[in-house]
């Protein structure tokens, strides 16, 4: 599951709350479910998200508002495990502020956005390169580097960039990374939550969301 947060927008850009869901195309795995909310203006704090399935199951979850890379505005979005079934969605939610949203939406479970191709995580003497292959559909990428445990388990996160680009490059210094085996996972988004301005009109449609590992890399190791 992944969580991020943070809702806002400037001076010039009118209210709105929105929100929508989808399916979250998962490497190797059954899918699972995508929503994603936003609202503006909005103050710091906490929303506060209920999304009711049609079996029916209630789904609820609190993000924290909160910038992301510096004073950009992004909206709120959560990926889980849980199988979509077909059928109409309600997806609520409480913003700070008193913003309000309540909507309906009906989710395809086969319409799922498609996985990156060739992933890879590679670490040089200063730093460290994750690149993967353009994703039709997809708008925005997210990445997550994990440092693994015992039978190469994910256990640690360091998450990392919102972008519309096909690469991270960041100096591992930085990171204050360990010695490990790590692997990176590439999220590809259906809509770009730094398109504040726009967000509005690209959730009229359903929130898709796949994700891709990279393959295992060594970092500081003999």
């Amino acid at each position: 599951m992944l969580g991020l947060a943070a809702c806002g927008g400037g001076p010039a850009l009118s209210p709105f709350t929105a929100g929508s869901v989808g399916t979250w195309n998962r490497e190797g795995e059954p899918p699972g479910l995508a929503f994603i909310v936003a609202a503006s203006p909005v103050e710091r704090g906490t929303v506060r998200v209920s999304l009711t399935t049609p079996d029916p199951q209630v789904l609820l979850r609190s993000l924290d508002v909160r910038p992301l890379g510096g004073s950009v505005p992004v909206s709120g979005w959560w990926v889980d495990g849980l199988a979509p079934r077909p059928g109409t969605y309600r997806l609520e939610a409480s913003f700070p502020g008193g913003r309000y949203l309540n909507r309906e939406m009906v989710v395809d479970p086969g319409a799922l956005l498609p996985l990156a191709g060739n992933p890879s995580l590679t670490f040089g003497t200063q730093e460290f390169l994750l690149r993967w292959g353009r994703v039709a559909g997809a708008e925005a990428y997210y990445a997550e580097l994990w440092r693994l445990g015992e039978g190469d388990r994910p256990e640690v996160a360091y998450p990392l960039f919102l972008t519309r680009g096909l690469e991270i490059r960041l100096d591992t210094g930085g990171l204050s990374l360990p010695p490990g085996r790590y692997r990176a996972r590439i999220f590809a988004l259906s809509a770009d939550p730094h398109d504040f301005g726009h967000l509005a009109d690209r959730l009229a449609f359903p929130f898709n969301v796949s994700s891709v590992w990279t393959p295992v890399a060594s970092w500081g190791m003999p």
